[in-house]
């Protein structure tokens, strides 16, 4: 055998000996790691907890070896005591173990500024939060239903988005403002978003009044929000326009957009057919001429929330055929908080993926009209304070149609 190779076969068999060697103790040491971070979060919470998660992250495991997993706890902790200046301590290792919880950056943004009034700290973890949802939700898991990951992600971007224009409009920064408000309003369609926008817009002057009370009326269609009302006077008594008159303006435009919304609906019917589902048994609701099937959650906006109620109590009044449905994780958790606000549309829980899967159910409000052959006919989604009022125009719509295929059969 050559010299040389020979001293190639004596040289990589030493090395790995030594690899091997090393190896057994590091994947022991790693193991041992695990087993005291899952004793701590066994742990009640309390003081005790604490303490040993400050003596893992900053003793035993100073090195990372667990990531950023602990650190992240430890700061939650910090923060769900109120004990920001702790929180803020560990940023820096946060950020070297590459942590990824975007809830956590956001929520300390906000805490910073809101405490300490630090706008550079609070816009680098609002950018923070921003990277980690793009890069952390770019793949929904495995038992993920995609179309409803992908909303909640754009759900997320749209908050995030949000504050980072509502931070600049504290700074009279308009233009950066503007452009956060734009992003917020491509992910999501929240009254929120557009009663921000519409304030941007009153700052421009009478040149952008028109529009100011464009979007305005949209958020008050929307949402109940006080401050869109009050953009929206502020940029009709710009204009000179007969203060009189200014509520009925607001109605008038308000029955425009729900007619506009329903002739939109009601052009283009689905008729999706929806297959037998297990938990979900359609029949004991259906009525002659369809029915209605609504789900709800107990996060949606407190204006949808009181939509829904006024939409049960519409499809009680007129005795319409109807299933209010619950979408969301935890039903006794949503029927308790729905008790506590005096509402009465609970329904069922039976959503579970599968049946959100069949009726494409990717937010909270959804109101669907089912045909009486068991198809989806017309889709509304939330957020919208006037649900009932949009859903009486193209269920009357739909009858009028079933009973003309009555008559020409």
């Amino acid at each position: 055998m050559p010299q040389n190779l020979r001293s190639y076969i004596l040289t990589f068999t030493l090395v790995a000996i030594v690899l091997v060697t090393f190896a057994f103790p590091v994947s022991a040491q790693r193991k041992e790691l695990e087993q005291q971070y899952e004793e701590i979060l066994r742990m009640p919470a309390g003081e005790a907890q604490t303490r040993a998660f400050e003596n893992l992250v900053f003793s035993i495991d100073r090195r990372g070896r667990l990531g950023p997993a602990p650190v992240e706890d430890l700061a939650w902790i910090y923060l769900n005591n109120e004990q920001l200046d702790r929180a803020i301590g560990l940023l820096n290792t946060l950020e070297s173990r590459n942590s990824t919880d975007y809830l956590l950056m956001f929520t300390m943004a906000k805490r910073i500024w809101e405490q300490r009034q630090d706008f550079a700290t609070t816009q680098r973890l609002l950018n923070k939060a921003v990277t980690n949802v793009q890069l952390g939700r770019r793949v929904p898991p495995k038992e993920a239903y995609d179309a409803a990951y992908y909303a909640e992600t754009y759900e997320i971007l749209g908050m995030i988005e949000y504050y980072f224009a509502s931070l600049y409009m504290s700074q009279n920064d308009y233009r950066k403002a503007d452009e956060h408000i734009s992003r917020a309003i491509s992910y999501r369609t929240d009254p929120r978003d557009y009663t921000l926008l519409s304030g941007i817009l009153l700052q421009k002057g009478r040149i952008k009044a028109r529009e100011c009370l464009g979007t305005a009326m949209f958020a008050i269609y929307r949402g109940e929000i006080p401050e869109a009302r009050q953009t929206f006077k502020s940029a009709y008594d710009s204009l000179e326009w007969d203060v009189h008159k200014l509520d009925d303006y607001i109605e008038e435009f308000q029955n425009l957009y729900i007619s506009n919304d329903a002739n939109i609906i009601l052009r283009a019917p689905e008729r999706t057919p929806v297959r037998e589902l297990p938990t979900l048994d359609l029949s004991l609701a259906m009525g002659m001429d369809g029915m209605a099937l609504v789900f709800w959650d107990e996060n949606m906006a407190p204006w949808d929330l009181k939509g829904a109620q006024s939409l049960f109590d519409l499809m009680r009044q007129k005795n319409i055929p109807n299933m209010f449905v619950y979408a969301g994780d935890d039903y006794g958790e949503g029927a308790a908080k729905l008790r506590q606000q005096r509402y009465s549309f609970m329904g069922i829980d039976v959503a579970d993926l599968e049946v959100l899967r069949a009726f494409q159910v990717v937010k909270t409000p959804t109101v669907l009209v089912i045909g009486p052959e068991g198809r989806i006919l017309y889709r509304m989604e939330g957020p919208n304070q006037h649900m009932d009022k949009l859903f009486d125009k193209v269920w009357e719509a739909h009858i009028k149609s079933v009973s003309g295929s009555y008559k020409g059969r």
